[in-house]
């Protein structure tokens, strides 16, 4: 897998090197603003509070990043981690929580890139309808 590059805007993810269909990306906790995430927010459940609660206490684990598949218009959209993200971005604006040091600053997501995958997908589909034919 390759190395995670750092990205700020949507500018960025043009210059992303996807390897197999996926790149690793950090984005700093202040730019997520800058991107249009899909199916970010979780509701308020018992599940989003240990969460929101293990970040308070031990902070925010990188070794556990959030997938998500770049969509063809451009868009994050979330498909594991959506409780770690909302937690995240709510706990960054907790003044106490971040009193003596931010409990988080970067956030770290494996990306898929949605072309590749469809391209692969279609491939399949025309393999089998020639093995099938």
């Amino acid at each position: 897998m390759n190395k995670a590059t750092r990205i700020k805007s949507t500018r960025d993810l043009k210059k992303l090197d996807f390897r197999q269909g996926y790149a690793i990306v950090e984005i700093d906790i202040e730019d997520l603003r800058h991107f249009q995430l899909v199916n970010a927010q979780r509701a308020e459940s018992p599940r989003l509070q240990r969460v929101r609660q293990s970040i308070r206490d031990e902070g925010y684990n990188n070794m556990d990043p959030i997938f998500a598949r770049l969509t063809p218009s451009g868009k994050i959209y979330i498909e594991d981690g959506g409780h770690r993200l909302t937690a995240a971005q709510e706990i960054s604006r907790e003044l106490l929580s971040n009193l003596f040091g931010a409990k988080v600053t970067i956030l770290t997501f494996l990306l898929r890139d949605g072309h590749y995958f469809r391209k692969v997908a279609k491939k399949r589909r025309k393999k089998s309808r020639m093995l099938i034919g």
